[in-house]
């Protein structure tokens, strides 16, 4: 079995939009610095997957072959193995919405995935409740503080004593 690193999009790998706005053209996606900390959780063998709630495409502001293209275009050069949208909006009771964990286990069917020995990266309490509803690891971090949950990652996995962000 693998092991993976999920990784929320907004806020852990390009910087949010303000409340009530959605990235929806690539000028929207401003990435972080990310890739070489992305790097590092490959060399350890991770996984890298992104889980995403995005109801701009519920909502008919983007479609879905537009996010995908946007997604290729802005994130096709990182080490991301696959990247997971849900579609909906919040009140539709999705499965697959974060906090609800579907996302994860799509991903832990299609990926062989190892979810005890998984981590999940969010920097929304929605993030980490998903997580912890597969047992995985969560991490919440401040918007682009990635470096701080890839150092305890990697120091969980060396077993230096690192503390949580």
């Amino acid at each position: 079995m693998r092991r993976a690193v999920f990784l929320d999009r907004d806020g852990v790998l390009n910087v949010p939009m303000p409340l009530g706005e959605w990235v929806m053209k690539d000028d929207d996606f401003v990435l972080y610095d990310v890739e070489g900390e992305l790097q590092r959780l490959v060399s350890c063998g991770f996984v890298l997957l992104v889980v995403t709630n995005q109801s701009c495409i519920f909502r008919k502001l983007i479609s879905s072959s537009e996010m995908d293209g946007m997604h290729q275009r802005k994130m096709g050069h990182l080490p991301i193995s696959k990247i997971y949208v849900c579609p909906h909006k919040p009140d539709d009771g999705c499965p697959c919405r974060k906090p609800a964990p579907g996302l994860l286990l799509r991903a832990k069917e299609e990926f062989d995935l190892d979810l005890d020995g998984s981590y999940l990266v969010g920097d929304n309490d929605v993030d980490i409740e998903a997580g912890e509803a597969v047992g995985v690891t969560s991490i919440k971090i401040s918007p682009g503080g990635l470096k701080d949950a890839v150092d305890y990652i990697i120091g969980m996995e060396t077993g230096e004593d690192r503390p949580m962000p």
